[in-house]
């Protein structure tokens, strides 16, 4: 299936917009019922600026007193998205949240560089 290029405008917090031409290749969020906090995060692969990767964020929240965060960065490779969504707990081991390895493999049945940034990964994040 052949998606057409459209233009974006990724809002951020702090800065001017990020503006790309593209398309979105993956999608994922933490959000569920009655949710107060969640996380949503999406993919594009870009066409202008050509063969770059956009990962972009939203911190969501409905409590009072809190505002919902956004955050865009444009990236050269699968790899260095994933390196992005890569956390470490108390211990220093390092991985990915369930959000982050959805929106990992979404963009991996478009584009397969991401099937093989998360395999590299997983064979080296081994304990």
């Amino acid at each position: 299936m052949m998606t057409t290029d459209r233009e974006f405008s990724l809002l951020r917090d702090g800065t001017r917009d990020l503006v790309f031409t593209g398309q979105q290749i993956g999608y994922s969020s933490s959000r569920r019922l009655r949710s107060e906090r969640w996380l949503e995060l999406w993919i594009y692969r870009t066409t202008r600026p050509q063969d770059r990767y956009v990962l972009a964020g939203l911190g969501g929240t409905t409590l009072d007193g809190e505002v919902d965060r956004h955050w865009a960065k444009m990236l050269r490779t699968p790899a260095e998205v994933l390196r992005q969504l890569v956390r470490v707990d108390v211990k220093g081991q390092e991985y990915l949240t369930i959000t982050a390895e959805d929106v990992l493999s979404d963009a991996a049945k478009t584009d397969p560089e991401f099937s093989q940034a998360l395999l590299d990964w997983y064979e080296s994040a081994r304990p």
